[in-house]
């Protein structure tokens, strides 16, 4: 076997890759995929973790963001792909805790800053009633109040998402708010 460069290595089908060919390393980024695991493990662990997958609350007026990619298949012979993807500005997801608490998550892609509206009613997207639930807003920075869910189930929310970071907004029973943040 042929002795391997300390800038290269073996790929799945033999071939020899150099690591010359791989982007600088980009501290924002990495910035971004720890805020990520973070929120997977501190700030929205009873929903990320262990809770159910729900309809999310889609925001309003997002922008869309050009993503450049590169990368390779391992295939005989190996298949080489790069290009760009137009992606929303902001992804979001919803799950319900195990205590029945619905948390909204939503991350901005972009470095800027950006505002968006969370508009709805809840009733119509999960098996749970909402009605009357309070509203909290959680980032890494601090967690404020922010209403309440009207008593016929609409949510009408405007939500400041800071850059390349994760929000949370947790919706609560009153009695399970000393469960949450």
């Amino acid at each position: 076997a042929a002795e391997a460069h300390p800038a290269e290595g073996t790929d799945w089908d033999g071939s020899r890759r150099g690591f010359a060919e791989l982007p600088e390393f980009d501290e924002d980024k990495a910035a971004f995929v720890a805020g990520l695991a973070r929120a997977r493990t501190r700030l929205a662990t009873a929903y990320l973790a262990y809770g159910r997958l729900l309809r999310p609350v889609p925001p309003t007026n997002v922008a869309s963001r050009e993503f450049d990619f590169r990368g390779h298949i391992h295939t005989a012979p190996r298949l080489d792909i790069s290009g760009s993807w137009d992606v929303p500005q902001i992804v979001h997801g919803a799950w319900q805790s195990p205590e029945g608490n619905v948390g909204l998550v939503y991350v901005n892609l972009a470095r800027e800053a950006t505002t968006t509206t969370l508009q709805g009613n809840l009733r119509n997207l999960w098996p749970c009633d909402p009605a009357s639930w309070k509203v909290r807003v959680t980032d890494k920075r601090a967690s404020r109040d922010a209403g309440s869910v009207s008593s016929e189930g609409d949510l009408s929310l405007e939500l400041a998402l800071p850059g390349r970071e994760v929000v949370l907004v947790e919706l609560c029973r009153e009695d399970h708010l000393e469960d949450v943040g």
